[in-house]
């Protein structure tokens, strides 16, 4: 167990419902001689339906090795169970990246006796809900969608709680009201059966818990490099912050003054400063550092090794900073990382070398 990172110890102790993806070779092997100790069939059973290919094969193989030496799941007990917030939480729900224009789709499962209600609902930072569909699908066919949206690259969808699910969609929902804006058609109907209960609307975000301590310090160089993340790749600047600095740029090339390279370099790099301090106000600070924790908690979901979980409690420490109103956005290594990835690399070497 020592040897496990934070988000597999969380999964065997049953701290989360979350299948653990993109393992290494020596995360997965101590993850399965873990649960093969522990003779942990359920788990195992449930490692052997993961989209990981080579996780769920070594799953399915401790499986059968454990039932030839007599080892066996207990049969599941049925029981009653209210509908909505108050149910015993049965699934994983799932949520996308929060993309550029701060927008994202999240999808609450919910149990059925048929199988699972399936409120699907595009959320935004600042509109609140934008659209919300209920399908009701048999348990293999959500199965098999939750398998390709799991597989799918381009999609960046990770496994959330439905409790964290729920959160999601009443914060929206609170932001639409106050805001004074009309519901999507539909969401009146379904808002008690998805709405977030008072406990799980003021509990710590949970990508906290599953990270655990967060007491080691995090590097400049590791806040700035969470901007070569492809879950970041959609965090960019408000338009009216990329023309601020299109300015700041074309004002360092066509200057007439005589000056080094390194001058004009660090005369770029106060302007990426200036504009960060002018154009990010504190609620889009506030904005940014939610989805930045919402971004930690999908990277902690989808690649639970070392190198996912660095990169998670990277961006935790990013989303403090960003919190903590003392900080200086001149100073904050990873807003400096998302205006300097939009300036072309060819001019940056060609302020570094004119010749």
């Amino acid at each position: 167990m020592s040897n496990l990172p934070p988000g597999l110890r969380a999964f065997v102790d049953d701290d989360v419902a979350l299948l653990p993806v993109g393992l290494s070779d020596e995360d997965r092997t101590v993850l399965i001689t873990t649960l093969i100790e522990r003779r942990d069939v359920v788990r195992l059973d449930r490692l052997g339906a993961s989209s990981d290919k080579a996780l769920a094969k070594a799953a399915r193989r401790a499986v059968h090795l454990l039932r030839t030496k007599g080892a066996s799941a207990a049969p599941a007990v049925r029981v009653y169970q209210a509908p909505g917030p108050f149910a015993v939480e049965q699934t994983s729900s799932y949520a996308s990246i929060v993309d550029g224009r701060g927008e994202r789709v999240v999808w609450f499962v919910d149990p059925s006796d048929a199988g699972y209600s399936v409120f699907e609902a595009e959320l935004s930072e600042t509109a609140g809900v934008i659209s919300l569909v209920a399908i009701d699908l048999s348990r293999k066919a959500w199965r098999d969608r939750a398998v390709q949206m799991r597989a799918n690259p381009r999609a960046l969808v990770g496994e959330i709680s439905g409790a964290h699910a729920r959160v999601l969609i009443e914060r929206a929902y609170r932001r639409m009201a106050a805001a004074h804006r009309s519901p999507p058609e539909g969401f009146a109907g379904y808002h008690l059966r998805i709405q977030a209960t008072a406990e799980e609307l003021a509990a710590p975000h949970p990508v906290r818990a599953l990270l655990g301590d967060m007491s080691g310090a995090t590097s400049d160089e590791e806040l700035a490099a969470l901007m070569q993340r492809p879950e970041l790749s959609l965090f960019v600047p408000s338009e009216d912050a990329i023309i601020a600095l299109d300015g700041a740029i074309g004002e360092v090339v066509t200057s007439t003054l005589v000056l080094t390279p390194e001058q004009k370099l660090g005369k770029l790099e106060a302007a990426l400063g200036r504009i960060a301090d002018e154009q990010i106000d504190a609620s889009l600070r506030a904005r940014l550092a939610e989805r930045l924790l919402e971004l930690a908690l999908l990277i902690a979901v989808r690649q639970p090794d070392e190198e996912g979980q660095r990169a998670a409690r990277a961006c935790v420490a990013a989303a403090d900073r960003l919190a903590d109103a003392s900080v200086a956005l001149h100073d904050h290594p990873t807003i400096l990382a998302m205006f300097r990835r939009l300036i072309p690399a060819e001019l940056m070497l060609k302020l570094a070398d004119p010749a």
